[in-house]
């Protein structure tokens, strides 16, 4: 794999459940991903907010620090970046 492919398949996984953390994980990883885990919403805001971030971030909604709709609510400020949500 490539340069290019492994920046398109680089994802963020923002979960304070490790249970749930750790299947995303596997799944992720099983299917060729570039995985960062955090485990706060600041952390993740922080991963989010690089001069390189991720191509994905999978966001729990409630979490240490900050939630997940507050980190979505500071991406949406900036008008380039593309913010996807469901709700379920």
């Amino acid at each position: 794999m490539n340069d290019i492919e492994k920046k398109k398949k680089r994802i963020l996984i923002a979960e304070d459940d490790p249970v749930s953390r750790r299947m995303l994980e596997s799944l992720l990883l099983n299917w060729g991903c570039n995985v960062t885990v955090v485990t706060d919403g600041m952390e993740a805001f922080r991963v989010v907010d690089r001069a390189d971030p991720p191509r994905l971030a999978i966001l729990d909604w409630m979490m240490p620090g900050m939630e997940g709709v507050q980190i979505c609510q500071r991406i949406r400020e900036r008008p380039a970046v593309p913010i996807f949500t469901c709700s379920g």
